[in-house]
C-alpha cells in the first residue's frame, strides 16, 4: 500500500478517480494512459482516517493487488534452456549470483542470455542550446555536440561548473523544457512519444513524497512498468526487495522518506532510493545527475558497482553526470564525454581507458601517482593555472571530432529495433 498524509494528493486523486472508473468497467481496460497503467493493479480504494500523534490526522490510500484469478491466472513459472522452472527460484539464484558477483570484479561480469533487456544503443547529432539576456543578445550554453554510446554502456558526463553537462544529460532524457538544436536517436531512429517508457531519469535532486516508505516508493515504480499478469505480488514484493538490498537500503525498506517536518532516512539514503528507482523499472537507458552527490567515498562507490553490475548483466545503459570520482569509480566507466566551459565545448569523446593516451599525445601526460580526473579537469578548466582548455577543445575539433561524427552516421545506418519491437521483449 501507499500511504499519503497530511493531504491526499494530486496522485492520489488520480489514483481514485481511475478506480471509479475501474469500478465501473469491471476491470475493463480504462481508455486512458493512466487507466491502462493502474487497471491490473488496483482494486477499489478504500480511504481511512487515523490520528497520530504527530499530526492531526493521516489519510491512508491503500493499493489492494487483485487475485491472479480475476486476471485469469497470472503464470508463476518460467523458461529459461528449455526447461521450467518456478520463477521466485529462477529469480532467486539470478540475483544471488548477481550480488554474489558485487562483491569481486563488477566488470568482468558477463551478460545474462535469461535476464538482459537492454538493447539499445543511443547516439545524437548536433545539440546545443543557448539562452537570450534582457537586450536579446545570445549566450552559448552548449555548442553543437554529438556522440555515440553503447549498448549496456557506462557512461561518464564530466567537466568543469557551466560546461553544460546536466544540459546535455537533460536534452538526451527529453527533460529539457527550453527550444534547443540537434537530434538524438534510440537505435538509429529518432525517439518518438515511447521514448520516455523505455528511459528513467534520475534528477539531482530528491522529489518524493513523505509519508512513503523506502520499499513503496521503488515498488511504485516498478508497478508502473511491469502490470500484474507480469508477476504476482509477493514476487513482486521480494524482487524489490532484493533491489534494496543491492543499494543498501534493505534494513530501512519500513523507513519514512521523511523532508524537514517528518523524521525519515538520511539526505545519502534518499539519493540511493531515488537510483534504486530508475533501476527497478528495467529501463533501457537510465540518465542520472549526479547520483553520487551527498554520499560518502564508500556509498558511493558502492552505488556505483550496482549500477555498474545491472550495466554489465542486464545490458541497461547508464549515461551519468558526476563529479571528479575517486579512481576505483572511474575504473567503472565504459566512455568518457569530457566538456569544457564558457561556452561548453566537447574537448574528449570517447572510450575512458583512451582517455591518457589523447592527452599524453597532446603533450600533457596525467601524472603517474594520483587520480587522472583530477589532472583532466585541471586541464581543461578555463581560469586554472596551466589550463589548456582552449588548446584541447581546437584539437578535438582537428582530431577527434570527424570520428565520433563518423560513428554517430554509423550507429544511425546499422539501426535496430524500434520502440515497439524493444517493449514486448522488454
Amino acid at each position: 500500500h501507499c500511504i499519503f498524509a497530511g493531504e491526499v494528493s494530486t496522485l492520489a486523486r488520480l489514483v481514485l478517480r481511475t478506480t471509479h472508473e475501474l469500478e465501473a468497467h469491471a476491470y475493463s481496460p480504462v481508455p486512458s494512459l493512466l487507466g491502462s497503467l493502474l487497471a491490473p493493479c488496483v482494486l477499489p480504494v478504500q480511504p481511512s482516517c487515523e490520528h497520530d500523534s504527530r499530526h492531526k490526522m493521516e489519510v491512508s490510500v491503500r493499493w489492494c493487488i487483485p487475485p491472479k484469478s480475476a486476471f485469469g491466472g497470472a503464470s508463476t513459472e518460467v523458461s529459461a534452456g528449455g526447461k521450467v522452472l518456478d520463477q521466485k527460484a529462477f529469480l532467486s539464484g539470478k540475483l544471488w549470483d548477481l550480488k554474489h558477483m558485487l562483491e569481486g570484479d563488477v566488470l568482468s561480469i558477463p551478460r545474462d542470455p535469461d535476464l538482459a533487456h537492454g538493447q539499445s544503443s543511443l547516439c545524437f547529432r548536433d545539440l546545443a542550446f543557448s539562452t537570450k539576456n534582457r537586450e536579446g543578445l545570445e549566450t552559448a550554453i552548449l555548442t553543437p555536440t554529438s556522440g555515440a554510446y553503447e549498448t549496456g554502456s557506462m557512461v561518464a558526463l564530466m567537466g568543469p561548473s557551466g560546461c553544460g553537462k546536466t544540459t546535455l544529460l537533460d536534452m538526451l532524457a527529453g527533460k529539457k523544457t527550453k527550444p534547443y538544436t540537434g537530434q538524438v536517436f534510440l537505435n538509429g531512429q529518432p525517439r518518438n512519444r515511447l521514448y520516455p517508457r523505455m528511459t528513467s531519469y534520475v534528477p539531482q535532486q530528491d522529489v518524493m513524497p513523505k509519508y512513503w516508505t523506502v520499499v513503496e516508493a521503488v515498488e511504485f515504480n516498478h508497478r508502473l512498468r511491469f502490470q500484474a499478469e507480469d508477476m504476482s505480488s509477493e514476487l513482486r514484493r521480494w524482487y524489490v526487495e532484493e533491489i534494496l538490498s543491492f543499494f543498501g537500503l534493505l534494513s530501512v525498506k519500513d523507513s519514512y522518506i521523511g523532508d524537514d517536518t517528518v523524521r525519515g532516512i538520511s539526505g545519502g539514503q534518499k539519493r540511493r532510493v531515488t537510483l534504486a528507482r530508475g533501476c527497478v523499472a528495467g529501463s533501457q537507458i537510465v540518465f542520472a545527475d549526479e547520483p553520487t552527490s551527498g554520499l560518502s567515498a564508500t556509498d558511493a562507490e558502492m552505488c556505483m558497482r550496482a549500477m555498474t553490475a545491472v550495466s554489465r548483466k542486464l545490458g541497461t545503459t547508464f549515461v551519468v553526470v558526476i563529479h571528479q570520482p575517486r579512481i576505483e569509480i572511474a575504473a567503472m566507466f565504459d566512455h568518457l564525454t569530457l566538456l569544457t566551459s564558457h561556452p561548453g565545448r566537447v574537448v574528449y569523446n570517447g572510450p575512458f581507458s583512451e582517455v591518457a593516451a589523447y592527452f599524453t599525445a597532446a603533450s600533457w601526460p596525467p601524472p603517474t601517482v594520483g587520480n587522472p580526473v583530477d589532472f583532466y579537469l585541471d586541464t581543461i578548466t578555463p581560469g586554472v593555472r596551466r589550463s589548456a582548455s582552449e588548446a584541447f577543445a581546437e584539437r578535438y575539433v582537428t582530431m577527434k571530432k570527424e570520428s565520433v561524427e563518423a560513428a554517430v552516421n554509423a550507429m544511425i545506418a546499422a539501426g535496430g529495433k524500434s520502440a515497439p519491437e524493444v517493449l514486448p521483449d522488454h
